[in-house]
């Protein structure tokens, strides 16, 4: 019935029936159908292009995807790609001593655009900062869960033997012995517990990491590693002064760790880095055991039918500025950028209207939020002045496949960081066509995709010449999308950064108690849906702040009951979705996002029920 669970009533006809295909863990009304529909269309604009070569002017970049076809067409790349990247290897085994080997390690850093040892990039997340910094940013590690917190866990042995399992396996599809295998991966994995032993929790590493050094102080911490050297190798994205480091432990551990006893181990792990970074390049094999890996660790994998469906999504993803604006040109009308950049301004609006009503906030909190609001930036689809990354590759006839790709990722890596010490949006943080939003505290910005936009168009096959028309439609659901997105710019992160993207406390002591207390009647809220309150807290302060602005937008326009209906009805179809047992458990225990039921019912019956309840957006909380 309605009344006992909105979510199952209003998707009964869509959930009753198994919508998972044979190959796949998921499906989502509003995402799967649409995401076809996007891959046919990409697909079709690389067929425009692949058809014409030959005809392109030299420099241009569809005569670049033509020829980096043509690279990945030689019959000849999968032997090609393992010799050059034995090249590599090969100067890393031939290393004698610790300082070529730092030296080395550091050239093939910046050759692959990878991180050993140290990932030098731009980065501003400490307090205070005007600008951005040069920044050694932690050790890679596998899988990216090998970090402090992971080795403390009481299922470290089960989770560990099962990562040593496919790292085993790549190295020996590599052309390892099992005996070598073996010996390497114990060998990796003893070093990332030695390093991880000092390291700060990821949970705690904005508050309790990133400190700015100058060179000679922070040299006087290390023996081994010479700053002067990795500021030579980075001389392109150095920012004269000062060193941003988010671990100072773990690189005193790392640089402790570099001496001539483990030079073997550290080999192997340098091997071991370019080995993964670049295996999905090597062949089927390798392909396939990456898709094994995904759903061992995730509960998911994605398979390519053919050769030919795994070449065009690694053009699209190479390529994607101009695939990505040849489809807009085609999908996006300026009836939709009309559409939701006034409803983003209007949120917006209607955002700062709820922080001046609130009485718990002081005046000087309260300021600091409205500027927040009042700078933020927004993308709608597309960036107005999109920079075309692929303008600056190196794609030439003389160039391997391998050689074309790691060129590629020189200049992606590049303009990564360009971008980011401008302060730019990081328009390629989520790919543009997938059916999503993201807010970015580091730039203050929130980014309504394209694939949304498109989305929610065929799903609800919306009439684009008056958008308006379907006011309440999209207000259950891009309207909530967007209201979401704009309280996690003051939920329990995104409440730690200024409105410049800076980490910094801007709360009164006073302020933040009450703000911490909110936050706990939120995950117990939460708790008493069967999940993890505190592991979702985020996602679910965005979730209600979401539905809190839309309620308000509904308000001021003293709408309807019927148009509360659709709101409601559409909010709940928005999150239609089925997923295999498996993907459901992964999600549960590792997911920051509440079920898609929870996301329906428990924000519906906080907001929307006859009880005394109460809104909670972000730092906005109040009864009704």
């Amino acid at each position: 019935r309605l009344q006992d669970d909105f979510y199952d009533s209003i998707n009964y006809k869509y959930l009753s029936k198994n919508n998972i295909k044979d190959d796949e863990h998921a499906w989502y009304y509003m995402y799967t159908d649409s995401q076809e529909l996007i891959k046919k269309e990409k697909y079709k604009i690389i067929d425009t292009i692949l058809n014409k070569c030959g005809t392109y002017n030299e420099n241009s970049i569809n005569n670049k995807i033509c020829i980096f076809y043509d690279s990945y067409n030689d019959k000849n790349k999968d032997k090609l790609v393992k010799k050059e990247l034995d090249t590599y290897i090969n100067l890393i085994n031939n290393t004698k001593t610790i300082d070529e080997y730092i030296e080395t390690v550091l050239n093939i850093n910046r050759k692959l655009s990878i991180g050993i040892l140290v990932n030098p990039m731009i980065d501003f997340q400490p307090s205070n900062l005007k600008q951005p910094y040069f920044s050694l940013s932690n050790i890679y590690y596998d899988y990216d869960i090998a970090n402090s917190e992971y080795y403390s866990l009481d299922s470290y042995e089960q989770e560990k033997n099962k990562l040593m399992k496919y790292d085993v396996s790549l190295l020996k599809l590599y052309g390892y012995s099992e005996n070598d295998t073996y010996k390497m991966i114990n060998n990796i994995h003893s070093m990332y517990k030695e390093v991880a032993r000092f390291s700060i929790k990821s949970s705690k590493i904005l508050d309790k990491g990133y400190k700015l050094y100058s060179i000679v102080e922070l040299q006087n911490k290390l023996d081994n590693l010479d700053l002067n050297l990795i500021i030579q190798k980075y001389n392109d994205i150095y920012i004269d002064g000062k060193i941003l480091v988010n671990d100072l432990n773990q690189l005193v551990a790392i640089d402790k760790y570099l001496v001539k006893d483990n030079l073997n181990t550290l080999k192997e792990y340098a091997i071991f880095r370019i080995i993964t970074e670049y295996a999905e390049y090597l062949g089927d094999d390798f392909y396939k055991l990456n898709v094994e890996f995904d759903k061992t660790f995730k509960g998911e994998e994605i398979i390519y039918d053919n050769d030919k469906e795994f070449m065009y999504e690694l053009i699209y993803s190479l390529f994607q500025d101009t695939i990505v604006n040849e489809f807009a040109k085609k999908h996006f009308t300026i009836e939709e950028k009309r559409f939701y950049t006034e409803l983003i301004k209007e949120e917006i609006k209607t955002f700062e209207n709820r922080i001046n009503k609130e009485e718990w906030l002081s005046d000087s909190s309260k300021l600091s939020a409205l500027d927040k609001m009042s700078k933020m930036k927004y993308t709608v689809g597309v960036p107005d002045n999109l920079v075309y990354t692929e303008n600056s590759y190196n794609i030439s006839n003389n160039n391997s496949y391998l050689s074309n790709i790691i060129n590629i990722n020189k200049v992606i890596y590049s303009e990564y960081n360009k971008q980011y010490r401008n302060g730019n949006i990081l328009y390629h943080l989520i790919d543009p066509l997938v059916q999503n939003a993201y807010y970015e505290a580091n730039t203050n910005s929130i980014n309504i995709l394209l694939g949304m936009i498109y989305s929610y168009k065929v799903t609800l096959n919306l009439d684009v010449s008056n958008l308006d028309n379907h006011f309440y439609e999209l207000l259950g659901t891009a309207g909530v999308t967007i209201g979401h997105e704009l309280t996690h710019a003051l939920d329990s992160n995104g409440s730690k950064y200024d409105s410049n993207g800076n980490y910094v406390n801007w709360w009164s002591d006073k302020d933040k108690e009450n703000f911490d207390k909110l936050n706990i009647d939120v995950v117990k809220y939460f708790n008493n849906y069967n999940q993890f309150g505190s592991q979702t807290l985020g996602e679910n302060i965005a979730d209600l702040g979401g539905m809190a602005l839309v309620m308000d937008l509904a308000k001021k326009r003293n709408t309807s009951s019927s148009n509360y209906k659709k709101i409601f009805e559409y909010y709940a179809l928005d999150w239609c979705s089925q997923k295999t047992p498996v993907m459901r458990a992964n999600l549960l225990y590792g997911d920051e996002h509440s079920p898609d039921k929870n996301r329906v019912n428990a924000i519906l019956y906080s907001c929307c029920s006859n009880r005394s309840c109460y809104l909670y957006s972000g730092i906005l909380y109040y009864s009704i």
